[in-house]
């Protein structure tokens, strides 16, 4: 159960700021502007299928599409020991911890399973109702890829329920060292929300802090700077007290 907020301390203007207000989340990429700029993408990549198709020529798209169908397996199995094999490398390396790595096994499994079954399921479907060889393949990839996409955020929201990623436990250093450089400058509601803004939390950044002797102070070298120039720039834009 989610604890309620409580007040952390009180900032330079007097207002109450409470531990929701002092959490970092990672920074969403940049989406599409609008639905024009997202039907421009499709269209291209719609007329350049058509275009390979019509170029290659049906005999040889389906000579294709069986060949895919008894290589899926396979390619699916050698994608999940590609992907075990670099999870490997990067435990070895350093760059994730033991418990990052099972989990990463787990999912590699998860994801051979669920596509697997997504595979059978979507062929199995559209061949009740069409007996095409070409949309039977069609199918099959889309059920491979929204039943394994399904496994995976399914297991991901189990295991988050338990077990905490080295991305969870990075983000609580840089959530911990924020509340605290927040409430030593006393920041109020306007600057903490332009500290949210103007730093930049992804995948790439806690994996590299992950990586760090000492993550405490790298948390601490990348986020300082951003809550100094907010609070100083507050201060300059205050006006004299009469």
């Amino acid at each position: 159960m989610q604890q309620p907020p409580k007040t952390v301390y009180i900032a330079h203007d007097n207002c109450p700021i409470s531990n929701a207000e002092l959490k970092l989340t990672i920074t969403k990429k940049k989406q599409m502007s609008n639905a024009e700029d997202v039907a421009k993408v499709a269209a291209s990549q719609g007329v350049q299928i058509l275009y390979n198709a019509l170029r290659i020529g049906p005999r040889l798209i389906l000579r294709s599409a069986i060949e895919l169908l008894r290589a899926n397996m396979i390619t699916r199995v050698l994608s999940a020991v590609v992907l075990l094999t670099v999870d490997t490398v990067s435990l070895v390396r350093g760059k994730i911890s033991k418990k990052q790595y099972a989990i990463n096994v787990t999912l590699a499994f998860v994801l051979l399973v669920g596509g697997t079954a997504g595979w059978t399921l979507g062929g199995d479907i559209i061949g009740i109702f069409i007996e095409s060889a070409v949309m039977g393949i069609i199918a099959s990839l889309i059920g491979a890829g929204v039943v394994g996409a399904l496994f995976a955020i399914v297991w991901e929201k189990l295991v988050g329920l338990f077990i905490q990623g080295d991305v969870a436990d990075m983000l609580d250093i840089c959530n911990a060292t924020f509340a605290r450089l927040a409430e030593e400058n006393k920041l109020n509601h306007a600057e903490i929300e332009n500290v949210k803004t103007e730093l930049i939390i992804d995948n790439a950044m806690l994996g590299n802090m992950f990586t760090q002797k000492n993550r405490a102070d790298f948390a601490q070298a990348f986020i300082q700077p951003v809550v100094v120039a907010a609070s100083s720039a507050t201060t300059i834009n205050q006006p004299p007290t009469p």
